[in-house]
């Protein structure tokens, strides 16, 4: 996540492979102000963090053309006009730079204009916590010359692909008719930019990016713009990093077996020969290069062979506190549940825990929560992983309800099966319901499908577990000290697994608000023994409390 974020550009924008004139902006204020200046002095990109394939990249010319010749000697106005190309299709817009503005903090208003952009702006929505943020960058005309993608194996270049966009775009984006030409990792005419990014470059990425004991990525990619005006001799080249991918990437060699609309049936079988065997070897350096880092991974100062990882619910939210049903709605900590996750810092700081990566949700409770907890602990420099799957379960119609008196109509048995069966989710709302997720921006990048209207804890299971087996169990099996700051049914889950709980006994598993429950397992991922941070006693009134939520008064 901090690699593949758009902002690593600004971090690693002093290397060689950098641009020293790229800002990021996290708030509305910041970027109105910024991007006001470096418009008024020269052609911009800007890029949002959480698109795809180009979407909200938009390059970005003064209509007039009449550039400051310094920075800072004017900035822009709101009715100057914006010539504009959006990178994922490599369509042209005109809008105002008031307009501009308004649809990247707010969206399609009444302020923003006509928008012909698939995308719908929103790019700081959320904050820095949740991935919002824009990337301002110069605008390197020789772009129209293509890219080069380098593709990575840990720190071993396997190939490079030489991508040239459409005649009249600027966007090399896959389906805008762009051209893509494959070499070898050795190629002649690209060796100046391969030794000095290979030699000189790579080895201060991860410290830049603030990842120095991390391992760098096992595959990834970087996308390389030729920043040298024309006639530059090539040994004076300068190639600078537009992107870095190392959480959604693909084998170009294996875009043979991708399902289209025009080849819904393509497979395995439809790659050429020579393309399987090159991502044959793909793989078997990722297994080499898997093994190493492995093979460097040094337990800590914890007992050799028991792996541990920190789960922490969420301290005391306001909805915690008026006894509502709160799933997903998005409320923030009490005054009492700050407190809490201050003391799971204290707690965990007292423990010794130094941890090397977080996971949490999306949303705010658990953020804060997280973020509070390791401040407090003096843990600061390690990446902190937010995900939707890692949500509490979705109370589908009874979200924003009052549990005593929803358990009062309904009897206390009937509110349990809802709030702890197994297999019986509550009430499910639809599409049309406000507090359905896929009305919430937050979540435009999850397909609709995969959105929950109600969830039973199988179903959170079913969700959450994924993401256990996929990204969170295999840095714990990495030697990292893992923190999960979560919910009290998100961690219900993950616990069921690790302890191998019967559906009866996870219904009575009760997690309290802000104290940190330790899990040590064996090297094979099993369960050893669990403990809380605090004094079993204290612990158990906590339990209780959070048992009676549901019951009438």
């Amino acid at each position: 996540e901090f690699m593949g974020a758009k902002d690593a550009l600004c971090k690693v924008a002093n290397l060689n492979i950098g641009l020293e004139d790229t800002l990021a902006y996290y708030t509305a204020e910041e970027f109105a102000a910024g991007f006001k200046k470096t418009m008024a002095f020269q052609p911009r990109v800007l890029k949002q963090n959480r698109g795809s394939s180009g979407e909200g990249i938009w390059i970005i010319k003064l209509k007039a053309g009449n550039y400051c010749k310094s920075y800072g000697e004017r900035s822009c106005t709101d009715d100057e006009v914006l010539d504009m190309m959006e990178a994922n299709d490599n369509h042209a817009e005109e809008h105002t730079v008031a307009e501009l503005i308004e649809f990247c903090v707010n969206g399609r208003t009444s302020k923003s204009g006509t928008w012909t952009s698939k995308g719908v702006g929103k790019y700081l929505e959320g904050g820095k916590a949740a991935g919002g943020q824009l990337v301002d960058q110069r605008f390197c005309p020789r772009i129209v010359e293509g890219e080069l993608r380098y593709n990575c194996v840990g720190d071993a270049l396997v190939g490079i692909i030489h991508k040239k966009p459409a005649e009249g775009g600027i966007s090399a984006v896959g389906g805008t008719g762009s051209i893509y030409t494959f070499y070898g990792p050795d190629e002649v005419k690209f060796k100046n930019l391969t030794t000095n990014f290979l030699e000189r470059d790579l080895s201060k990425v991860m410290p830049a990016l603030g990842l120095a004991d991390e391992p760098i990525p096992l595959w990834w990619t970087t996308d390389f713009i030729l920043a040298s005006p024309v006639g530059t001799p090539v040994e004076q080249e300068k190639w600078i990093v537009g992107e870095f991918n190392c959480s959604c990437v693909g084998i170009s060699k294996c875009l043979a077996a991708y399902c289209k609309d025009d080849t819904p049936n393509a497979c395995y079988n439809d790659i050429a020969a020579e393309d399987l065997a090159e991502a044959d070897r793909y793989g078997s350096i990722m297994g080499e290069k898997a093994l190493d880092i492995l093979n460097k991974t040094k337990m800590g100062s914890g007992t050799p062979g028991v792996f541990k990882v920190v789960f922490l619910r969420h301290g005391e939210s306001d909805w915690n506190v008026k006894n509502i049903f709160t799933g997903w709605a998005d409320v923030d900590l009490s005054e009492a549940g700050k407190e809490e996750a201050l003391e799971a810092g204290r707690m965990l700081k007292s423990a010794g825990f130094r941890f090397n990566i977080v996971f949490t949700s999306v949303l705010r409770r658990a953020i804060r929560t997280a973020w509070t907890a390791l401040m407090e602990s003096d843990n600061f420099s390690m990446p902190v992983i937010n995900s939707w799957r890692l949500n509490e379960r979705h109370y589908g119609g009874l979200q924003g309800l009052n549990k005593a008196e929803t358990a009062a109509k309904h009897g206390d048995e009937q509110v349990k099966i809802w709030r702890r069966s197994y297999d019986i989710p509550p009430p499910a709302i639809d599409y049309s319901d406000p507090r359905h997720p896929c009305n919430d921006p937050l979540y435009r990048h999850v397909p609709k499908a995969a959105l929950p209207g109600a969830e039973s804890l199988k179903l959170t299971v079913d969700r959450v577990l994924p993401f256990w087996f996929d990204t969170i169990a295999p840095c714990v099996m990495a030697g990292k000290s893992v923190m999960v700051a979560a919910h009290g049914n998100s961690l219900r889950a993950i616990c069921k697994y690790l302890e191998g709980m019967s559906e009866a006994e996870v219904l009575e598993l009760n997690i309290p608000t802000g104290v940190p429950l330790v899990y040590e397992l064996d090297t094979n991922m099993n369960f050893l023994k669990k403990y809380y941070l605090m004094d079993p006693a204290e612990v158990a009134k906590k339990m209780a409390a959070v048992a009676n939520q549901g019951k009438a008064k």
